[in-house]
């Protein structure tokens, strides 16, 4: 088997990977619900039907067929009932199942490829063709694409896959038979796949965080429309991106508290605090609902303001203060989180930046119409500036959480790896 054919097979799994997984986020966003819930949905499903790939013993046939098949049973349910408040917990069955595939390919072809970042390299290739394929195959195609191309695709892939059965390796062996990789092996996957679809994870939101915001910017240049309603009416893009992202930075707090604890178990007095990872997730979960659901702005116009408690400030705006209040409490926890950030590089750097353009946004967004009026080009900044910089403060916190992650990550299969290791022996010297 050419080295060529083990490429050309990663790039086609990340393609497949890729359309699969948008076809199901594009389906569910036309035909159930158009919320950030379908988004987390997707995600959350096909990150832990990956993870248990890790483990399932499937072959790569039956974990590719499970897979579309699954595919298809969501769309006919989709089609025969939509809207149907039943439909979203079942599309989460079907996406882990298909995510299966996405954690086995890694365990399938570790044998073949050696070096783990090479066959990140050649899937993470196809993946990114296979996203520009999803978005211009829908726009042009519709909903045409998301019925015919999951099938073409898995056709295509376990044709190939079949073929490559056929060929015989450097060992002798043909490419899917070897071994059942040991414990140690696939452990050490784990934290490979996972590392790398934390860097590719973290790019995506990157480009996303620039590309929003830009293309509404464009948008009302090219519209001729209001730029400022665009970015602070709390109903648009602006508000379902902000919400969603705060909900995933929420999650990767809880994943820091959970590889906390593991790296605990595995070699007891580690350091960390897992208890302090609670405190964040549960933190920016209720930012993600406070911004879908405006809570610190009812409650500054039902009760605060109302009743005259914090008004008569010339800096302040009658009443707003939840913003502080969020603020403070957070900075006394951020003590308490240093330490753990300090042992990952760039978290804490990443984590200070946040805090920063987070206090600038406290600051700016509590500013009374009287002061912010008299600035050059205010409505820039009490709607395009604020809430671009709120959306960079979320950036900042999900980067130096990711660190930490992807530290973490490093530190367990370490662990792991010492521990898998023989036990030495004193040599016998002769005659005792």
């Amino acid at each position: 088997m050419t080295r060529l054919h083990l490429i050309l097979f990663a790039a086609l799994t990340g393609l497949h990977l890729a359309l699969l997984q948008f076809c199901y986020f594009f389906l569910l966003l036309i035909n159930v619900t158009s919320t950030y819930i379908t988004y987390m949905t997707v995600v959350l499903s096909w990150m832990t039907g990956t993870l248990l790939g890790l483990w399932l013993r499937l072959n790569a046939e039956v974990a590719l067929i499970l897979g579309v098949v699954s595919y298809y049973a969501v769309y006919g349910l989709v089609l025969a009932d939509p809207l149907s408040p039943w439909l979203l917990p079942i599309a989460a069955i079907g996406v882990m199942v298909t995510g299966f595939w996405a954690g086995r390919f890694f365990v399938v072809m570790q044998p073949w490829f050696g070096r783990s970042d090479r066959l990140f390299f050649h899937e993470n290739n196809g993946f990114m063709v296979g996203i520009v394929a999803v978005f211009l195959g829908f726009t042009l195609l519709g909903q045409t694409f998301l019925l015919g191309t999951p099938l073409v695709s898995v056709l295509l892939l376990l044709g190939y896959w079949l073929f490559l059965r056929t060929q015989p390796t450097a060992g002798g062996k043909e490419c899917g038979r070897a071994d059942t990789p040991t414990a140690a092996v696939r452990l050490h996957w784990l934290r490979q796949a996972g590392q790398g679809e934390i860097v590719r994870f973290a790019g995506l939101m990157v480009a996303l965080n620039v590309l929003i915001p830009l293309g509404l910017g464009v948008y009302a240049l090219a519209t001729g429309r209001d730029y400022a309603p665009l970015f602070w009416n709390e109903d648009n893009l602006m508000t379902w991106f902000s919400s969603v992202q705060l909900m995933i930075i929420g999650l990767i707090a809880w994943l820091n508290r959970e590889m906390t604890v593991l790296l605990r178990r595995l070699s007891p007095g580690s350091p960390g605090r897992a208890w302090i990872w609670w405190v964040f997730m549960l933190g920016f979960l209720f930012l993600a609902l406070d911004e879908r659901f405006r809570i610190h702005e009812q409650v500054r116009d039902r009760w605060l303001k109302p009743g005259g408690f914090f008004t008569g400030y010339d800096y302040l705006r009658p009443g707003d203060v939840g913003l502080y209040f969020y603020l403070i409490v957070g900075l006394v926890f951020a003590a308490f989180l240093v330490a753990e950030l300090r042992r990952y590089r760039w978290a804490p750097g990443w984590f200070a930046a946040a805090v920063g353009v987070a206090i600038s946004v406290t600051v700016i967004d509590s500013l009374p119409e009287s002061i912010v009026g008299q600035w050059p080009m205010p409505r820039f900044w009490s709607s395009v500036f604020e809430e671009v910089a709120e959306l960079t403060a979320q950036l900042l916190f999900l980067l130096s959480f990711l660190s930490v992650l992807h530290g973490k990550l490093g530190e367990w299969d370490r662990k792991q790896q010492t521990a898998s290791l023989p036990p030495q022996t004193m040599p016998v010297e002769a005659g005792t």
